[in-house]
């Protein structure tokens, strides 16, 4: 199957995206890797935008951009407040959509976003633990530890060790 698009300034945001993703993902940047990931993220949520078959299926766009302001700003610091204005909504109304469209709160996914990328970066890198909590925005390392061990069931350690098979 194949996707065509027919606005131009969006197939043109794709182009430069995939360009991006593959620059990225041969670039000996620090983490080039989990950047060209996040980029391809970019690509495939716009695919999924012209996609006619998840038509009915598709996300509010209000939701699409909250969620895509907290994919691009995990090293930050993120308030509902914040993720209500990229979306242009209330508080309130941003905790509604996440609720009805995710079954989650907005504070619930930011958290789960940050736990995944730092699963991914245990997995991939050999960067130490407390540098990965601050690259996916946890201040504190052992309330990173802590969350991490709630979210997966295993330390950062020793999800790390588990991973690379050396337990």
């Amino acid at each position: 199957m194949s996707l065509h698009c027919n606005d131009p300034l969006l197939a043109e945001r794709m182009e430069k995206g995939v360009a991006r993703v593959d620059s990225l993902a041969i670039s000996a940047e620090r983490l080039g890797r989990d950047l060209a990931m996040n980029a391809l993220e970019s690509v495939l949520l716009d695919c999924v935008r012209l996609n006619p078959r998840t038509d009915e299926h598709s996300l509010d766009p209000r939701l699409e951009r909250a969620i895509s302001f907290v994919i691009q700003g995990m090293r930050r610091k993120i308030t509902l407040d914040d993720i209500a204005h990229s979306a242009g909504l209330s508080k309130p109304q941003i905790v509604r959509l996440f609720r009805n469209h995710m079954g989650i709160t907005p504070a619930r996914f930011v958290e789960q976003q940050r736990l995944d990328r730092a699963r991914q970066m245990l997995a991939v890198t050999a960067l130490p633990v407390q540098t990965i909590a601050w690259e996916v925005g946890f201040d504190n390392p052992f309330y990173f530890s802590l969350r991490f061990k709630k979210h997966l069931g295993l330390s950062p350690t020793e999800y790390r060790t588990k991973r690379m098979g050396l337990a």
